[in-house]
């Protein structure tokens, strides 16, 4: 049997998401699969947490509140660049629809999450979720997948750099 986004996409939004938090992938409650964002595209899974904001002890009314969004770009395979600009597009998208389309006024964060079984290591992308973390607002995540005997298993991984950076230690 050949293991397909679409079944990537099938266990996730079939999974409780307690369920997926013990096998490594987070998800919130509230989410919907292959997301029309105009022409920006289809995503393959949006979800998202409101929150509201508290300043002292005064809680501000949902409105005005937070809104973090999670955008989740699947792969079958290799996660590379494409992914990445592909899923800004939808975040842009997003953005664009949330606060001049429908006038929401909440502070937006968004989580790209980018879910594949490895990573185009022969560019700079693995680099992307340590540089990209804009005022919280923005951060890129990536997960890899496993499918095993026992079922599937996620793992969010970062702090990729070279393995000979080419510095020569100097002490002053």
């Amino acid at each position: 049997m050949k293991f397909l986004e679409k079944d990537l996409e099938d266990i996730i939004m079939r999974t409780d998401p307690y369920d997926l938090g013990l096998r490594g992938f987070f998800i919130p409650d509230n989410r919907r699969r292959q997301v029309g964002i105009g022409a920006y595209g289809i995503a393959d899974i949006v979800g998202w947490e409101r929150r509201k904001r508290i300043k002292g002890d005064l809680i501000f009314d949902g409105r005005l509140g937070e809104l973090h969004i999670h955008v989740y770009e699947l792969k079958k395979d290799v996660i590379n660049v494409d992914a990445l600009l592909q899923g800004i597009g939808y975040c842009k998208g997003i953005q664009s629809y949330i606060r001049d389309h429908r006038g929401f006024n909440y502070r937006i964060m968004f989580s790209l999450h980018l879910v594949g079984s490895s990573i185009d290591l022969s560019t700079t992308l693995s680099y992307m979720p340590d540089l990209i973390k804009i005022n919280n607002e923005f951060n890129v995540r990536f997960t890899m997948y496993k499918y095993e005997f026992d079922g599937i298993h996620f793992e969010e991984i970062g702090g990729y750099k070279l393995s000979d950076e080419g510095f020569v230690n100097k002490k002053r």
